[in-house]
């Protein structure tokens, strides 16, 4: 494996935990969202259409939750969107993923 998608394994790892641990996902779309993204990248099949259904669920959730609950301190959420945008994303592109 290259050091890139080495990279991108390891990143994956971490949003994975960090789904696991949302309070604010009853439900655990996003965990399992987060599970089949790592899955389809291991079984390395396109990942395009994994990837947007887990960033648009956390940036919905991240909406809803930030919309009703005013000003607070970062929240895991928030950790696992920054994941997402600022190592996830650009490593995908790098990588020639079309996300």
């Amino acid at each position: 494996m290259t050091r890139e998608l080495t990279e991108i394994s390891a990143i994956l790892g971490q949003v994975e935990r960090l789904a696991a641990q949302l309070r604010a996902d009853p439900d655990r779309f996003i965990h399992r969202s987060a599970m089949e993204l790592r899955a389809t990248f291991d079984d390395r099949r396109a990942i395009e259409a994994a990837f947007t259904r887990v960033r648009i669920s956390v940036r919905t959730l991240r909406q809803v939750s930030h919309a009703t609950g005013g000003a607070q301190p970062a929240t895991t959420l928030d950790f696992l969107d920054d994941v997402l945008e600022q190592e996830l994303l650009p490593r995908l592109r790098r990588s020639g993923f079309d996300v």
